[in-house]
Formats: structure tokens, sequence, C-alpha cells
């Protein structure tokens, strides 16, 4: 005899959610319920799941205790709300403060802030030591993104020559405005050649000649990268 009655319907909604469900714990509470239908023991249902037989009772007694529910809802989990995240709110406030001010003020060098000062910061003014993984899920929920400087090569302009005061051979005079011309002539400065190394064609900062720091920029849709 089986250890449990399930209606047709109710067995067809278990069998949907064994197939279906991408919830482990569901799953294997379906299948034991189809199982014990079927007519195996308890036993032996619990050497298949690994389960104990107390395990195994409980979970029939708290399918048939919420007759009066959908059967999906019958085999979940009831809400676990837990502590609430006081770590990562206080966190949330204090960053809302600081991203409206300037690193320079707390003397970093640096015109914008990046994750490990914010967490100093942070930590010295809460007085409790916060990750840097807080700091990030806090940035993502105030819909801050990291959005990364752009970069052009630091070519020079076409007169520069003329501004050094020398002037162009008839030879190797090229049209206005040709860029395949510009780009066979150009010839990196001392300056150009300091700041970016060796090979003249690594990506600089147009204004700065230098690697720019990560910039938090807000908008409507934000990503890490």
């Amino acid at each position: 005899m089986a250890l449990i009655r399930i209606a047709s319907r109710a067995r067809q909604l278990l069998q949907r959610i064994v197939h279906s469900s991408s919830n482990a714990r569901e799953v294997r509470r379906a299948k034991i319920l189809l199982w014990l239908r079927g007519g195996e023991r308890p036993i032996q249902v619990a050497k298949r799941t690994g389960l104990t037989r107390q395990a195994i009772y409980a979970i029939v007694q708290r399918f048939q205790a919420r007759q009066g529910e959908p059967v999906a809802t019958r085999i979940k989990d009831r809400k676990h709300p837990g502590r609430p995240p006081s770590k990562i709110a206080s966190a949330r406030r204090v960053m809302q403060e600081l991203l409206q001010q300037s690193p320079r003020r707390y003397r970093y060098r640096s015109p914008v802030w990046t994750v490990p000062m914010l967490q100093v910061q942070v930590q010295r003014r809460l007085q409790n030591k916060i990750s840097q993984r807080t700091i990030r899920r806090a940035l993502h929920q105030l819909r801050y993104r990291f959005k990364r400087p752009r970069f052009v090569l630091a070519l020079r302009p076409i007169t520069w020559r003329q501004a050094k005061g020398a002037q162009k051979s008839p030879e190797k005079q090229a049209p206005d405005g040709d860029p395949v011309s510009r780009f066979n002539d150009f010839q990196p400065s001392a300056s150009v050649a300091r700041d970016v190394g060796a090979d003249w064609t690594t990506s600089v900062c147009a204004h700065s000649r230098q690697p720019c720091p990560p910039v938090f920029d807000r908008g409507d849709e934000y990503s890490y990268g």
C-alpha cells in the first residue's frame, strides 16, 4: 500500500516539476512523492536519495499539511527573511556622500574614486570592516557603472615641422587631409616616446598622454567592464 495518495492532476503537476524545474530541492521532493505514490517503501526512497526516513516522512507531512495551496507551492521552502543587510545599507549612505566629492579632498592623487579608495574611507567612517565586494554591490545598487576612458593615438599635427621652424622638402609634400601620408611620415617626439614607450602605437590619453584611472559614471544602463 502506498504511503501517500495523490490525485492524478497533482501527479501530472509533480511530473512537470521534475522535468522543468531548475530548483534541485523541489525536483527531489517531487520525485520522492511520486516514488511513494508508486508504492515504494520509505526506506527504499531514503536509500535512493541519501536522506533519512525521518526526512522522507517530514516531506510527506509538509505536503499533506498544505492541501489548500497549489501543488508547486506545497513542495517549496518557506520564505527565510534572515537578518537584514545592515553593512551594505550603511556603506551605501556613506558612498553617496563620498561620490559627490573629489578624492583630492582626502589627499588622494587621483581625480576619480576607485573601489580600494572607497573601501578605506567607508571603513574609516563606519569603524567596521567592509569588503571590496560589498563596495561593488553598493555601487551596483546606486546605479553607477565602470566607464573606461577613451584613448586616441598621440599623433602630431600635420604642421608640426613648421611650428619648429623647419620646412618640408618638396618631394615629401603630401596633400592636406591625406591620412596615409600623415601616418607614413609620422615620427614620435622625445616627449611622446618617453610617455608611451618604445612602441609609439601604444594608446595614450589625448589630454594627459598617460593612462587614465577608472571613472565611475552614472547612467541609466550600468555594467562593469
